[in-house]
């Protein structure tokens, strides 16, 4: 073999190209022949929305993670992203997604809610001190209705407000149907036997989600799918209960939630009823890790709970342990602190609460899940030890010890 050629042919003798330029080259030649924007560098199409919603639980918001605001308060759900909750009926996920929708009001932003099942309170969003002004109601007929008229909605606001942040839900995708591409009903079709069990409503719900998410992760847009759950006959192991329209819902969501009735039960002021807890698991979670669970509260008269269960879950993630007292209020309860630099402290309800919101080890948005550290002076030590000898070989990254 000749000197300056490895096995295979590759000569390490030539100047290696320019990778971005190779990326430059093809995307052009491939526009060229198939249109533009058919293939752009990841650069130009990723846009991280540096913005955060909140589900109005902090509970909730610390199991589908995220990051921060400004203050150290935790929020939940990214701008940009698409989420699927699922569950039983009247569980809360239209509650849930009145919180969010709240939330992106009070981050400047606009909602737009597709009601199907026309299940909208306004004495509840009244409650939750929303602004109806600025949502917007649809009442599309069909799968490609819905896609159609939001995406045009969004459009639209989009000429005159490129960033401000936008929430679009959809209540639920249950009661939908869909017209086939040729303009049938779908029961034209089954009368005249060209009609597939189950596909033609998944066929159309993975068609209008592929451009909806298109949509949202190129702009300030959050798309919030709600779904019933069925009885799925003959099942011998494994959850019996899957949400309705096929699977494009479950492909496409950055994050899914399953809700299901909480062993916490309900809450009573003497015989009045006042709320009741939810069970929430994170099946799926591209911006932290997922399969945490826990339970939050749904006020009547207020919406979701901002404190409900955050106690239940630190104790069950043995972050916090609760020491009750039956004969006394929970402002009374201590609280022990059983991780990180705070390890062993004891808190008053007060001093607790200030620790959850300010503590940025335990809001720590994903890709920092490794161990708490012990000695913060040490990691100082050692970030500029490492960025001094990253200077001395020339600028070169440090490895990723992940």
């Amino acid at each position: 073999m000749g000197s300056g050629l490895r096995p295979y042919g590759v000569n390490v003798a030539k100047k290696s190209l320019n990778r971005e330029q190779l990326v430059n080259a093809a995307n052009s030649a491939v526009n060229k022949r198939y249109g533009d924007n058919t293939s752009v560098a990841a650069i130009e199409e990723l846009v991280d929305v540096k913005v955060w919603a909140s589900t109005g639980s902090l509970a909730l918001d610390w199991c589908i993670g995220g990051g921060m605001l400004p203050g150290g308060i935790p929020m939940g759900p990214k701008i940009g992203r698409t989420i699927h909750i699922f569950g039983d009926p009247s569980l809360g996920k239209s509650a849930l997604l009145d919180s969010i929708l709240k939330s992106v009001q009070d981050l400047k932003g606009l909602g737009l809610v597709s009601e199907v099942e026309g299940s909208r309170d306004p004495h509840f969003a009244k409650a939750m001190r929303m602004n109806m002004n600025w949502v917007a109601i649809q009442k599309p007929p069909t799968i490609e209705h819905m896609a159609d008229w939001g995406i045009d909605w969004v459009t639209d606001i989009r000429k005159n407000e490129p960033h401000m942040p936008l929430l679009w839900g959809v209540d639920s995708i249950t009661m939908l149907q869909s017209f086939k591409t040729h303009g049938k009903r779908m029961s034209d079709e089954k009368e005249a036997g060209n009609f597939h069990y189950g596909g033609g409503k998944s066929e159309a719900l993975g068609y209008a989600l592929n451009k909806i998410t298109d949509l949202c992760r190129t702009s300030p847009t959050t798309f919030v799918l709600l779904n019933q759950v069925r009885e799925t006959p003959g099942v011998s192991f494994g959850p019996s209960k899957k949400p309705t329209g096929g699977l494009p819902a479950r492909f496409v969501a950055s994050v899914e939630i399953d809700l299901r009735y909480s062993p916490l039960g309900i809450t009573r002021d003497g015989h009045k009823i006042t709320g009741k807890w939810v069970h929430a698991t994170i099946r799926k979670n591209k911006v932290r890790t997922p399969h945490y669970e826990c339970d939050f509260l749904i006020n009547f008269q207020g919406g979701l709970s901002k404190w409900g269960g955050v106690f239940e879950l630190l104790e069950n993630m043995k972050i916090v342990h609760v020491k009750r007292n039956k004969n006394k209020s929970l402002a009374e309860n201590e609280f022990t602190i059983t991780e990180g630099i705070r390890k062993g402290e004891v808190l008053p309800l007060s001093d607790f609460t200030k620790w959850v919101l300010e503590d940025k080890m335990l809001w720590r948005p994903i890709g920092e899940d490794a161990k708490v550290k012990e000695n913060p002076q040490a990691d100082e030590e050692e970030t500029n030890g490492s960025s001094e000898s990253a200077g001395d070989e020339g600028g070169a990254p440090a490895e990723d010890t992940k």
